[in-house]
C-alpha cells in the first residue's frame, strides 16, 4: 500500500489554550512559546530585540496593518508622537512623516484596519485615514468618532465610551454604542446610527469582538453580548453577566475564546 504524506498548515484558529483537546476549534492548536506565521504555518515565536530610537518624541500611538505589510513592501507600522503621524517598515526603519493630527491625543488612540487602510479615532479629536500605498494621511470629518473605544464588528465601526468633546460630535451619551454605515467605516450619523445599553447612566469601558459576537462592559460590572448587526432587525443585545470589568478599553485583549481584562 502507498505511503501518503498530508501537510497541514492551516492554524488560523489560533492557539486553543486551556481547552480539552476535543473542544478545540477548527485549525487551532496548543504549544510553547509557538505563533501562527502570515503563510499559516506555525513556529517558534521570536524573541524582544531593540529597535533603534525614532526621532518625534515620546510614542503615544503604535499600530500595524497586517495587510500592507504582506501585500508589498509598503510600511506597514503607523506611529503617533505628539501631533506626527508617521509610517515605518516592520524592522521600524525608512520612518516618514506623513502628516499631522489636529490635537494630540486624551487616551491611546484606537486603531481599525481595513486591507491597506488604517483608521485612526483619536480621543479628544477625530477620526482619520492613513492609505499604507500612498503614504497619505485624511481627516474624516465631520462628524467623526474621536472615541475611547473603536472596533471593526462585521461590516461596521463601532465607538463608544468617553469622546472627550471630540468637535463636530454630539455631547456623547455614556451607554450609547455608535455605527457607521455598513461598509463605509468613513459615513457616521450620530442621530440616527446607534444603540443604547442598558439604563443611562452606566459608562461602557470596553468594546470587543469576540469569536464572531460583539462582548460590551460597562463601569458597573455588566458584560454584554450582542449577535447580528447593529440596525437590522437581527440584531440582539442581551446583558450576560456582572462581575468585574476592565477600566478602560486598553486594559482588554482578546484570546478567541475569551476576554482578559
Amino acid at each position: 500500500m502507498p505511503r501518503q504524506v498530508v501537510v497541514f498548515d492551516d492554524f488560523r484558529g489560533g492557539e486553543f489554550g486551556a481547552l480539552a483537546p476535543w473542544r478545540a476549534p477548527k485549525n487551532s492548536f496548543t504549544g510553547k512559546n509557538v505563533i501562527v506565521y502570515p503563510d499559516g504555518s506555525i513556529g517558534p515565536r521570536n524573541g524582544l530585540v531593540y529597535l533603534s530610537t525614532l526621532s518625534g518624541g515620546p510614542i503615544i500611538g503604535l499600530g500595524r496593518n497586517e495587510f500592507a505589510a504582506r501585500a508589498g513592501n509598503y510600511r506597514s507600522v503607523v506611529i503617533i508622537q505628539g501631533t506626527q503621524v508617521s509610517l515605518a517598515y516592520d524592522n521600524m526603519t525608512g520612518q516618514t512623516p506623513i502628516g499631522n493630527i489636529v490635537s494630540p491625543p486624551v487616551e491611546l488612540p484606537q486603531f481599525v484596519y481595513e486591507k491597506a487602510n488604517t483608521y485612526v479615532s483619536i480621543p479628544g479629536d477625530k477620526l482619520y485615514k492613513i492609505d499604507h500605498i500612498t503614504e497619505t494621511l485624511t481627516e474624516i470629518y465631520p462628524p467623526s468618532p474621536g472615541a475611547q473605544c473603536f472596533i471593526l464588528y462585521g461590516e461596521r465601526a463601532l465607538a463608544a465610551g468617553n469622546f472627550y468633546g471630540a468637535p463636530g460630535w454630539p455631547p456623547a451619551i455614556i451607554n450609547r454604542v455608535y455605527y457607521s454605515e455598513a461598509g463605509n467605516i468613513e459615513s457616521w450619523n450620530p442621530n440616527t446610527r446607534f444603540f443604547d445599553v442598558g439604563t443611562s447612566g452606566r459608562t461602557i469601558t470596553s468594546l470587543s469582538v469576540q469569536r464572531g459576537f460583539l462582548t460590551i462592559t460597562t463601569a458597573d460590572g455588566g458584560w454584554w453580548m450582542g449577535t447580528g448587526a447593529p440596525g437590522t432587525p437581527e440584531f440582539r443585545l442581551r446583558k450576560a453577566g456582572t462581575g468585574l470589568t476592565p477600566f478602560t478599553k486598553h486594559q482588554v485583549a482578546s484570546l478567541h475564546d475569551g476576554l482578559v481584562g
